[in-house]
């Protein structure tokens, strides 16, 4: 596409782009609105420390045995305890 076209149609590369080069977390300065990122960063960091040591990441059960919740089809939930 023209530059025309990207600009009356833009799409991921021109949404991705327009945020600039990827930036070193130590460069930036987190707000009090940015308290989702930090403890999105640092659940990503616990659960990779998780796998590392041999377990099961958080909402991830590789063993059906060890699944949290058991849901059949349907559009309901029947609790079968």
């Amino acid at each position: 596409m023209w530059e025309a076209e990207h600009q009356d149609y833009p799409g991921d590369f021109e949404a991705q782009g327009s945020q600039g080069p990827v930036t070193l977390h130590s460069e930036e300065h987190l707000f009090g609105s940015d308290k989702g990122v930090i403890m999105l960063r640092k659940m990503t960091l616990k659960q990779i420390d998780a796998v590392m040591a041999g377990k099961d990441p958080v909402g991830v059960a590789f063993n059906e045995a060890d699944a949290l919740i058991r849901i059949g089809s349907g559009n309901f939930h029947v609790n079968e305890q």
